[in-house]
């Protein structure tokens, strides 16, 4: 099904209404929000709800003039981008261990300085993890009594790929058996229930308070 949108007279000095024929009929609000090194457009329905959100580059040669506000034409500028990616058996190499802590999915990194990069003195980097198996593996195969718990974490000192810089982590019981790292515990946490990770930051405006999603 093809969709055009038509565009509505500005409400606001940087905002415009947009219509979506073929859909439930309702006003959509496109908000712009400077970036530094462009705008990003958060679309919401006049009750809040989120729809979309748009990423314009501010390109050189695209005809903004500095400090105005682009309209949606200005996506026609855009020039493709191109991405590459390359294995890394290195850093794939961390991660292949055979006792302990040996897989797990939902990979996100978090530098602990608050600062993406590799650049600065004595670097440590967070790894959390979801769904995580612990116990022993031989000739690639996991033994029998292994554990899987909901999620695990790993600390890198430094910046390479050295498997003597990291350690992965992991809770345990009262009787010594693997548990997740986070657990739920508060009023509203329930039996049974459990977290799988999302990525996170360090806000260093906050005092360097930690944040998971």
């Amino acid at each position: 099904m093809s969709m055009k949108k038509d565009i509505a007279p500005p409400v606001t000095r940087t905002g415009r209404i947009f219509s979506l024929p073929g859909m439930r009929k309702r006003e959509i609000f496109a908000q712009p929000i400077m970036g530094k090194r462009g705008f990003f457009y958060l679309l919401v329905t006049r009750t809040g709800e989120l729809i979309a959100l748009l990423i314009m580059l501010i390109t050189s040669g695209c005809g903004t003039e500095p400090g105005a506000i682009p309209g949606m034409s200005g996506f026609e500028h855009l020039k493709p981008l191109t991405f590459t990616a390359e294995p890394a058996p290195e850093w794939t190499a961390l991660m292949e261990r055979t006792s302990g802590w040996f897989g797990a999915d939902g990979i996100f990194s978090i530098p602990l300085d608050g600062v993406e990069g590799f650049q600065g003195a004595g670097k440590r980097t967070l790894f959390i993890f979801s769904d995580t198996y612990i116990g022993e593996v031989r000739d690639s195969v996991p033994q029998p009594g292994n554990i899987m718990v909901n999620n695990s974490v790993a600390l890198l000192e430094g910046t390479k790929p050295d498997k003597d810089s990291i350690t992965f982590d992991y809770n345990r019981d009262n009787n010594g058996n693997p548990v997740s790292y986070f657990v739920p515990d508060n009023e509203n946490s329930r039996e049974g229930e459990y977290f799988w990770l999302g990525d996170g930051f360090v806000n260093r405006a906050k005092r360097n308070a930690f944040y998971i999603f």
